[in-house]
């Protein structure tokens, strides 16, 4: 009997250390495919996990009005089109992405 706890102990202590990293991990990670329109970033209601500048704030409140209501895709399109124009112009810095919690209102942002 002794023989066999000796066995057994360690089995099992060998098995919960190694189960119990893989459950932490599963808690930990945050995955996704992010969308891209016009080659950047879109996270809808969702942040990046890499570190980020913010670059400018940017809204579709003047834009939604004149073209009616808009789906949230055109509104994102939008959005980007008119921060790389922004860009192109000199008046902000390039971007690598959006981040909007609703399609009306973005943030541009560079990863670091």
């Amino acid at each position: 009997m002794k023989k066999r706890m000796t066995t057994i102990l360690p089995a099992l202590a060998l098995i919960m250390a190694t189960s119990l990293p893989l459950l932490h991990n599963n808690q930990e990670k945050d995955l996704a495919r992010v969308e891209r329109v016009q080659g950047k970033y879109v996270f809808v209601m969702s942040q990046p996990t890499m570190d980020y500048d913010v670059v400018d704030d940017l809204s579709t409140g003047g834009t939604s009005a004149l073209l009616g209501k808009q789906s949230i895709d055109d509104q994102i399109a939008n959005m980007v089109k008119r921060g790389l124009k922004r860009v192109e112009k000199g008046d902000i810095k390039d971007f690598d992405a959006i981040v909007t919690p609703d399609g009306q209102r973005g943030t541009l942002i560079k990863f670091k």
